[in-house]
Parts: structure tokens; sequence; C-alpha cells
């Protein structure tokens, strides 16, 4: 935590220097003033590094790819609240486990290696409190971002094994595959930077940190360890895409 700690001590050292400046705006000509709109709509591209826990690492890739859509409503001139939803990609990683193997405490006697892939895809509906840090330049205004919100978070895991003649007297495979996400409130921060490249288009870049270590998958045959699952490591994201103003 002590990065983001960093990061947000130098973004309020800016909110103390540019709040000023906004506050006194009207006594300085041709000073740039705030993006002013009320309603917006976006959608960004983004790339989310969720680190596994322990073996899981094997089963499932730290970096995936997603994309949100966003509805925002800016009530005051530096703040606003948004409303989104995001998805990631299903990216599949695989491993072998070798013929007396042991993969998550369940050795492999089916007397072969087994091929595992995992797929993991998370939903996300969110809710957050956006401030809006005005920048003065002489051409463009853009603005810092301080986010804080709640996102509602499913993910979903696929575990197969390769198709084998043997694959009817597999007891091993089985004790993985039914695997599925509880959908939990995780907490998220973000820092960010927008500008308007067009009357009513926008470009906005955003770092999230979210405590995706609350996440639980439950498995209920999964005989080494029956119940909930501890799978992630808190996580972090970065997203670039567009806005509109309307």
């Amino acid at each position: 935590m002590k990065p983001v700690k960093m990061i947000f001590g130098i973004v309020l050292s800016a909110i103390s220097l540019n709040i000023h400046a906004f506050m006194d705006d009207n006594s300085h000509e041709g000073a740039s003033r705030p993006i002013d709109y009320d309603t917006y709509i976006g959608g960004s591209y983004k790339q989310n590094w969720i680190k596994p826990k322990g073996e899981w690492k094997q089963l499932i890739p730290t970096a995936q790819s997603a994309f949100d859509v966003y509805l925002g409503w800016r009530f005051a001139p530096l703040l606003g609240i948004e409303l989104g939803y995001e998805w990631t990609m299903r990216k599949p990683k695989s491993i072998v486990v070798p013929i007396g193997g042991i993969f998550m405490g369940v050795p492999n006697m089916t007397g072969q290696n087994i091929l595992m892939t995992g797929r993991i895809r998370f939903k996300t509906a969110h809710a957050d409190l956006n401030a809006f840090i005005p920048f003065r330049f002489d051409e463009i205004t853009p603005e810092g971002i301080v986010s804080i919100g709640v996102a509602g978070m499913n993910p979903c895991m696929q575990i197969t094994t390769e198709k084998s003649a043997i694959q009817a007297r597999d007891e091993f495979s089985p004790q993985f595959t039914p695997i599925n996400g509880r959908s939990k409130a995780v907490l998220r921060v973000g820092l960010g930077l927008q500008t308007m490249v067009l009357e009513s288009v926008g470009i906005r870049a955003l770092w999230r940190f979210e405590n995706t270590s609350v996440l639980r998958f439950r498995n209920s045959v999964l005989v080494s360890s029956p119940g909930n699952r501890d799978i992630f490591h808190n996580s972090q994201s970065l997203s670039l895409g567009l806005f509109i103003k309307f």
C-alpha cells in the first residue's frame, strides 16, 4: 500500500494548489475553467492485474483484458457519481499434472498425465464517487480524478481437463470442474486524468486499486478442502477510453 499512499499524497498536494486557482478563476482574465458538463457516458479498454494465491497461479492468468461502460452525473463543479458495468475476457491458462502428481492436495491416480485448463471471467457492476481537480493551462483544461467506490464482482471460473478414453473413471478432474464464484462487494480507489478533445468528447486514463482479496470460490465436492476458497490477492487496473457529455 506504500505506492498508493505516495500517489495520493502527490494528488492531495496538487489539489491544494489547483483548488485555490479554481476558486480564484474569475480574477484571472483568460484563465482556463473546469470542464462544465452535468451528464456523460463513456467506455474504456482496461488491463487488469489480479494476482492469484498459491497453486492457483498455475491455472489463473495474472493479467486480463477488460472493457467497461459507465454513466456519470456531475452534480457539483468538483464532484460527480458514476454507475457502470465491466467484464473481462475469458483468457485460458493450462498446466500438466503428471502421473502421481498432486494439485491442490488431490493426487493424480488416473494412470496418465492430466492437462488442466483454467478460464476465469469477472463481471462487475460498480458505483463510484469522483472528485475532479482542474489543472490550469492556456489552451486545454485537463482534470485530475480521485475516485472511491464499491463494485459487486462476480468471478466465474471454469476448469476443464483433456478428454481421454479413461475419463469415465477419472477421479481427479471432477473435483475441480464445478467451481462457482461468489459475488462480493469490493472496495476500490482510483487516480486518473481526463481532458476534452472536442466540444463534447473527452479522453480519460484511470488507475484503480481493488481489494479483490475478499473474493471467494465454492467447490462443494473438493475433498481436500471443501467450502469456501480463498484465491486472490488485491488487484490493480489501468483503463483508457472516451466519454461524451450531453
